[in-house]
């Protein structure tokens, strides 16, 4: 008789532990994915450009901070090569999406749809 409730009482404490266990990994995981989502949008900027009178101001689309500005793209490149060595900024003209970065000798390349799946 003194068997069956030490038994589950047993059982429940492991389940107990498992669960907390379980409940821990689950929060930390959480706080990493959102850690590294912020550390990937402050990398990766969607531009959005402007042009008033001869000069092309470049803005980011998400929270509408400034990114640079040039007579063409060759000054804004260079403002971006010195303040933005390490990002990566999406850009739309043409109506396709263009890629450009350290990682392509900042130049620009087309995005094809497939290659963002």
């Amino acid at each position: 008789m003194f068997e069956d409730p030490m038994l589950m009482f047993f059982w429940l404490l492991c389940t107990w532990l498992a669960y907390n266990w379980y409940s821990n990994r689950r929060q930390e995981l959480s706080q990493f994915q959102d850690e590294l989502h912020a550390r990937v949008n402050a990398l990766v900027h969607r531009v959005k450009s402007e042009k008033h009178n001869n000069m092309v101001y470049w803005f980011d689309e998400d929270d509408d901070s400034f990114l640079a500005q040039g007579r063409n793209l060759v000054e804004i490149v260079k403002t971006l090569q010195t303040r933005f060595p390490d990002h990566l900024f999406f850009l739309h003209y043409n109506n396709k999406d263009h890629l450009l970065a350290g990682l392509t000798d900042w130049k620009i390349i087309q995005v094809r749809p497939e290659d963002l799946t």
